[in-house]
């Protein structure tokens, strides 16, 4: 996963403040930069925080950690104080990434987890090494159809 800091502050006429992915634009006025769909992701991000609009927005930014153009999730929040918004987002990528591993590892201890702790001495399930792979409990009598597929 990129990791990356997606931290973010703009004054609210657009000027970039804090910008921990692009130092370089700090003190640019970022205001009417649009996306590749045409979001001025800047200027709305500004109005959702002014007002109390605190609801995740969805754009298109590059991510520091690819190099390429990704769907960003952000929000932000209003500091009336200073003028400023601060912001922060996560690609939709690094989410992906993070779901397929929680993915992986529930289903790995899923199969791990004899069926008589899942459903209870009661139940007898049986399962074939298609359906699961090889890891586990395999099907012992052969009369008797696998728990998912009925083979």
């Amino acid at each position: 996963m990129g990791n990356e800091n997606c931290v973010f502050a703009f004054s609210y006429d657009g000027t970039a403040k804090a910008l921990a992915a692009a130092p370089q634009r700090i003190d640019t006025n970022m205001s009417g930069i649009t996306d590749r769909e045409g979001n001025a992701f800047v200027d709305d991000l500004i109005e959702r925080a002014r007002s109390g609009n605190d609801s995740f927005y969805d754009y298109l930014w590059i991510n520091p950690a690819t190099g390429e153009i990704e769907p960003k999730h952000s929000l932000s929040i209003a500091i009336p104080e200073w003028d400023w918004m601060i912001g922060t987002g996560i690609y939709l990528s690094d989410i992906d990434e993070g779901l397929e591993a929680v993915e992986v590892q529930a289903w790995q201890e899923f199969k791990q987890e004899p069926m008589a702790e899942r459903f209870g001495d009661s139940t007898t399930a049986y399962y074939c090494g298609r359906c699961h792979g090889t890891v586990g409990s395999s099907r012992t009598e052969p009369d008797t159809p696998c728990c998912c597929c009925h083979e």
